[in-house]
């Protein structure tokens, strides 16, 4: 099991460091966009948009992704 732990103040660096994640995890267990796609019932280009700039990605698509699709556990805290 892995973990994926969220912790930053920066938004856009936070997006852009959950995109790269989502990609690598995706690529290390041999799933495609296509495959992802599927396990989460939505479409590869919602997968594609999201690993590529953040588009539509919500909470509820990011613990779709994270928990049911990649099989991981979502960490999020949040800090002032």
């Amino acid at each position: 099991m892995c973990i994926i732990k969220i912790n930053y103040q920066d938004h856009n660096k936070l997006i852009e460091d959950i995109c790269t994640n989502i990609k690598t995890i995706r690529e290390l267990r041999g799933l495609t966009q296509k495959e992802l796609a599927k396990r989460i019932k939505t479409s590869p280009n919602v997968i594609s948009k999201i690993e590529t700039d953040g588009s539509n990605l919500t909470l509820k698509s990011l613990h779709d992704i994270i928990e049911i699709g990649l099989k991981c556990k979502l960490e999020i805290n949040i800090k002032k």
